[in-house]
Formats: C-alpha cells, structure tokens, sequence
C-alpha cells in the first residue's frame, strides 16, 4: 500500500471511529450493512483484475460484518430474529462458497440479499430508531 493510500486509510478509520462513537443502534446497524455492501460490491472487480488478496480481504470484512449482525441477534425475540440468523448463516457459507469458486453471480446474490435487509431497515419508523 502506497503511503498516500495508508494516509488515506488512517483518515477513514478515524472517521469511521468517531461516527460510530455517537451513533444509535440503528445508525451502527445501519454503518455495518454499508460496509458489508461496500465490500462485498468491489469482490467481482478485485477478482477480474486477479487481485486475489484485495479480494480475500474484502470477503473476510464482509464475512466478519455478516458474522456479527447474526451474533448480535436477540434470538429470545421470535421467528424474525431466528429467520434474520438463518439469513446470515446462508449468506456466510455462500460467501465462503462463492468466492472460491469464483462465481460473480453467488457475490452479487448476497449482495442483494445484504440490500434487501439494508432497505428493510430504512423502512423503521423513525420514533423507533433510538
């Protein structure tokens, strides 16, 4: 990584740190599914240029965002917390899967599934988004 690059790198993540400080559930929730999308959007571009290691990186971010949305879950709320765990276990294994096999179209499902999700939680009353 280029010195600007890491300059650049060091900016966002302070950034990021001091929004994620203040912000409400909601709005971490709402950070979280950013970047998994973010991530997992540049995998088919990082794959066609051959940059396998930018793309692992970017699966494995993807894969630990994922991971923790389906550990935060209260499971003690009933069958959408339980659906929303079944959810992330699938898009998981499919992302482990996919980028294995290198199958763009496995990336950009999950992705859409990631999207999906993300617009479900747009459409929270805003009274309730603490």
């Amino acid at each position: 990584m280029t010195p600007m690059k890491r300059a650049i790198h060091a900016y966002n993540k302070v950034d990021m740190d001091a929004q994620a400080e203040y912000a409400s559930p909601y709005q971490l929730t709402k950070m979280l599914f950013s970047g998994a999308i973010k991530s997992i959007s540049i995998v088919p571009m990082l794959i066609e240029r051959k940059d396998f290691e930018q793309a692992s990186m970017e699966i494995t971010r993807c894969l630990g965002i994922v991971n923790g949305l389906r550990e935060s879950l209260d499971l003690s709320q009933g069958e959408i917390a339980e659906n929303l765990y079944r959810l992330y276990s699938y898009m998981s294994r499919e992302l482990v899967r996919a980028y294995r096999a290198k199958d763009l179209d496995g990336l950009k499902a999950v992705r859409g599934l990631l999207a999906e999700i993300d617009e479900a939680w747009d459409s929270i009353p805003y009274e309730l988004r603490g």
